[in-house]
């Protein structure tokens, strides 16, 4: 019996010490496991940080700077009219800024706006017989800068005069008409209209539909919205998910997110002609005053504003319009006016435009306060 015992015990000894081996073998395995996989985490959290610290602090690298502007536009800026803290759906226009104030800012900037009962980026004293009214887009609007510094506020300074801002982000040349319907223009003797040339595509379609605009249904503005949020809200991993192969394309390819246009700088001139005819207008007749500013990488070449001298040339204008000037080719505004990576205007940029529409002012308020 006793040499049973034993023979049991050793057996059983056996079995304890193979299970062992067997058991620190798997221990040691899901060990070595668990370290890989929190090294390659703990790698890409790494990568992962960089890439954001690039982001705000970036490198002084070509490929960096083209890699970053490619994933700016789709993935990380923010849009004015797409921002529910600040914008609203508009039946007759889709949009406009939600009356009150807001801020908006992205990599470059962030701004405070103060908008009025019509929702433009002005107060509602301005909206009380304004002797000139801006029209435009998001250079106009302000995009970037303080509401004191916008282009319109400038020349309000620089003349004296109540001056009313109207642009709105976004807004064609059709829309910043349709928009001046809810404007006093009792007192109004001067339009100015920053012009750009993405324009064109809703002044075409507001031509061929004789003065109307498709509207967007709120149900498809909100569905914007929501893509617009989600597309440039920040996830970990998103840099290295949509950046890192930008980063690759732009060094290996030298790709770059800008591609030049090829315009038809006739078929601009005379639709914005076409839509100013058709903009439901009337009473005091305007000076318009038409500015051409667009973004940093697509200089302006003069075509636009060649064009449209060229077809004012003995044309009737509409009955609302005394005459049309031209602020020609604003070879004033320099790189050094432009963000960066925004492509939009600088504070200093807007001053030297403002500077410029004075002095075309000049003549018809002599008593203003006008640079030299």
């Amino acid at each position: 019996m006793r040499i049973y015992n034993q023979r049991l015990s050793r057996g059983s000894d056996i079995r304890n010490s193979v299970e062992y081996q067997y058991w620190s073998r798997r221990t040691l395995v899901a060990l070595r496991t668990v370290i890989q996989v929190g090294l390659a985490v703990g790698i890409l959290l790494v990568v992962e940080g960089l890439l954001a610290l690039g982001h705000w602090v970036p490198p002084n690298l070509d490929v960096w700077h083209r890699a970053q502007a490619a994933y700016y536009t789709p993935f990380d800026r923010n849009i004015i009219q797409f921002n529910p803290e600040c914008a609203e759906y508009d039946s007759e226009l889709t949009y406009r800024l939600k009356p009150g104030s807001c801020r908006f800012g992205n990599r470059e900037f962030n701004n405070t706006y103060r908008i009025n009962r019509i929702g433009t980026r002005d107060s509602n004293d301005a909206l009380q017989a304004p002797e000139v009214v801006f029209t435009g887009d998001s250079f106009a609007m302000g995009w970037g800068v303080e509401q004191d510094q916008v282009m319109s506020a400038v020349l309000g300074d620089l003349t004296g005069l109540r001056i009313l801002n109207t642009a709105m982000s976004s807004y064609g040349t059709a829309r910043q008409m349709l928009g001046l319907k809810r404007v006093d223009l009792s007192k109004t003797t001067t339009l100015v209209i920053q012009y750009c040339d993405n324009d064109y595509i809703e002044n075409q379609n507001f031509v061929q539909n004789a003065g109307t605009l498709p509207i967007m249904k709120r149900e498809r503005y909100e569905a914007r919205v929501a893509r617009h949020l989600e597309k440039t809200r920040y996830y970990l991993g998103k840099y290295i998910q949509l950046f890192t192969p930008m980063l690759w394309r732009a060094w290996v390819k030298g790709e770059t997110s800008w591609r030049p246009t090829t315009r038809r700088c006739d078929d601009e001139a005379g639709t914005f002609l076409e839509v100013l005819d058709l903009a439901p207008l009337s009473g005091r007749r305007l000076r318009v005053v038409v500015l051409e500013i667009v973004r940093k990488n697509n200089a302006i070449d003069g075509c636009f504003a060649d064009a449209l001298r060229r077809k004012l040339d003995g044309r009737e204008l509409a009955p609302w319009i005394e005459r049309v000037d031209l602020i020609d080719i604003p070879t004033f505004l320099e790189v050094s006016h432009y963000y960066a990576l925004d492509h939009h205007l600088t504070a200093a940029g807007h001053r030297i435009v403002a500077e410029e529409i004075a002095r075309f002012m000049r003549t018809d308020h002599p008593g203003s306060i006008v640079p030299p």
